[in-house]
């Protein structure tokens, strides 16, 4: 720093009669000739300072440069050099600078100097890169950098084409100013701004431009837009968007692709607004009417066709029950008269498990219509397909337990009370084959152990507590003898 300090007052000398450089060279592009020590003396300085700026002297090759640049703008055949050069180091200088007053200073004139070069020598998409890398590394106004990369997008030409250098600290800058919510980059902006540089990524792509380079560069791009795109792509936006193309779409006829277009929109709406969206609730309503009289036509022939499984139809008259809601206890109950087929049918293509749910299922619809027999016949089928399933044990443990009113004259006494003994051989029988629902039944076993007919009352009908016995009225199975 010392040593850059130095420099800089050597500088200050030159700076002294030579800074009004910032006013009169911007109508100024003289090359060599201009020097008044002449062309020859021009060319050696141009050389001593850019050794000089390729070494990273940029204090040694400062005060050169800015002597010969007085005069000498155009380095021709390099006509950009003197500018470029300049600026660059004009960037380096302001990015060690401590005093904010002076540190603007080296930035306006680094802007200052590439702008010239645009007059002098036109304006290209590489310089402008290459400024607004120097920028970012010298941490320069974020807007100001972000809007020289900018300008070497829009720089973008054939034969020189904006590198793809500038996409991922681009894409860096815009999402940070996007977060910060600087004025001009809200959601709208950022969208445009994805859609221009994934469009600019493709074509350079396309046309086998440093293909891998720009492939990893729209990566970056992607990554950095991530978080903005729940709001870039938001619900106003898609609504906005589908709003007019539903209007003309509700005037078109049931059609394949009608069904499927109105889906898609269903879908995007579903997942960027919700279910209670005003014009999701439209576009979905629609669409169940059209893919309802387009499928139906198709069911109907499905459902009267012999080699259609009884599964297959269960899953047609679910999606009806979608389609038309309004109708949907009838299919629901023609669902239900399938179940015994999906279970027990020997044309059916489903697997054990999902037969033990079936059963499981119209085993539970059984019991709680009062039809403990034919729900016991589902449970058992249900574990003969899952062996490993407590479920279906537990559930007929419940019904043995509850039988009590049925089983006695008046609900009560033993005649209920030994409905117990069957109901914990379930219980047991449940915890031995699934760990998941021993809490549930030690605690059905704890409970109903209070209503076990005490040891006097066995003794009294000649009954051996442990002995085997079977159980009456609808249960009709086997047991053991327990007293309390």
């Amino acid at each position: 720093m010392k040593r850059y300090l130095k420099n800089l007052m050597k500088i200050a000398v030159v700076v002294l009669f030579a800074f009004v450089w910032q006013s009169q060279a911007m109508a100024q592009c003289e090359s060599w000739d201009a020097y008044p020590a002449g062309a020859k003396e021009a060319r050696t300085k141009h050389v001593i300072y850019r050794d000089r700026v390729r070494m990273n002297k940029f204090e040694e090759a400062y005060p050169i440069w800015e002597e010969l640049f007085q005069t000498v703008k155009v380095a021709a055949p390099n006509n950009s050099l003197h500018f470029t050069d300049g600026g660059q180091m004009c960037i380096y200088f302001a990015k060690n600078e401590q005093d904010p007053a002076k540190k603007k200073e080296w930035f306006d004139k680094a802007m200052s100097l590439y702008d010239q070069n645009a007059k002098c020598n036109g304006d290209d998409a590489i310089t402008r890169a290459y400024q607004a890398y120097y920028l970012y590394d010298a941490q320069a106004d974020v807007t100001l950098t972000y809007s020289i990369y900018y300008k070497a997008l829009e720089l973008d030409k054939a034969d020189k084409p904006a590198p793809a250098m500038i996409l991922q600290p681009m894409a860096y800058l815009a999402y940070y100013l996007w977060n910060n919510e600087v004025e001009g980059f809200d959601d709208d902006y950022m969208r445009e701004l994805y859609d221009r540089l994934e469009k600019f990524c493709k074509d350079k792509i396309s046309k086998k431009v440093d293909p891998a380079g720009y492939q990893k560069g729209w990566e970056e791009v992607d990554k950095y837009f991530e978080p903005v795109k729940p709001r870039m792509w938001g619900c106003e936006y898609w609504t906005k968007m589908y709003q007019p193309i539903f209007e003309k779409l509700e005037q078109e006829k049931a059609s394949e692709k009608l069904s499927d277009t109105l889906y898609a929109i269903a879908s995007v709406l579903v997942s960027k607004c919700d279910k209670e969206h005003e014009l999701y609730q439209k576009v979905w309503a629609k669409y169940r009417v059209v893919k309802k009289e387009i499928q139906w036509v198709k069911f109907q022939e499905m459902l009267k066709n012999d080699t259609t499984t009884a599964y297959t139809k269960y899953a047609i008259y679910g999606e009806m029950i979608d389609l038309d809601p309004d109708n949907s206890d009838e299919y629901k109950e023609k669902q239900w008269d399938l179940y015994d087929g999906i279970i027990n049918g020997a044309k059916e293509w489903t697997d054990n498990e999902l037969r033990a749910n079936f059963a499981y299922r119209y085993a539970d619809k059984l019991y709680r219509a009062g039809n403990f027999s034919g729900a016991r016949s589902y449970c058992r089928a249900a574990s003969k397909y899952r062996p490993n399933w407590g479920k279906p044990y537990m559930m007929v443990g419940s019904m043995y337990a509850s039988s009590g009113p049925r089983c006695s004259a008046n609900g009560t006494g033993f005649d209920a009370q030994i409905c117990v003994w069957a109901a914990m051989d379930e219980w047991y029988k449940a915890k031995s084959v699934d760990a998941s629902v021993a809490g549930e039944a030690n605690s059905m076993i704890a409970k109903y152990s209070e209503f076990l007919p005490t040891k006097v009352e066995l003794a009294q009908r000649g009954i051996a507590e442990g002995s085997a016995f079977t159980v009456p009225c609808w249960i009709q199975q086997g047991t053991t003898a327990r007293g309390r």
